[in-house]
């Protein structure tokens, strides 16, 4: 009879992202960042790209609903607030 063996869970050496569901001030976009000097409006970036949420979401322990948006929702708020800030 074959000995069982569980498999094995392989980690990956470094996490790049704080944790799955919420917004941390580490993954505030580079390339954004005029945006996100000023104003209650941020926009970070995950795995899936570029997202806006509020400033209240980061670092506060809760999911963050603007992070689990589907990928056109996502670039749909990021066009209009930056829209928003240009026009002022």
């Amino acid at each position: 009879m074959a000995k069982y063996q569980p498999n094995k869970v392989v980690k990956s050496a470094e996490k790049k992202y704080p944790s799955t569901y919420g917004s941390h001030k580490s993954m505030l976009s580079e390339v954004h960042s005029e945006f996100n000097e000023s104003g209650d409006i941020v926009i970070c970036e995950d795995a899936l790209g570029y997202y806006v949420t509020s400033r209240k979401a980061l670092d506060n322990g809760m999911c963050d609903g603007n992070r689990n948006k589907p990928i056109e929702r996502r670039e749909a708020g990021i066009s209009l607030h930056v829209s928003k800030q240009q026009l002022s």
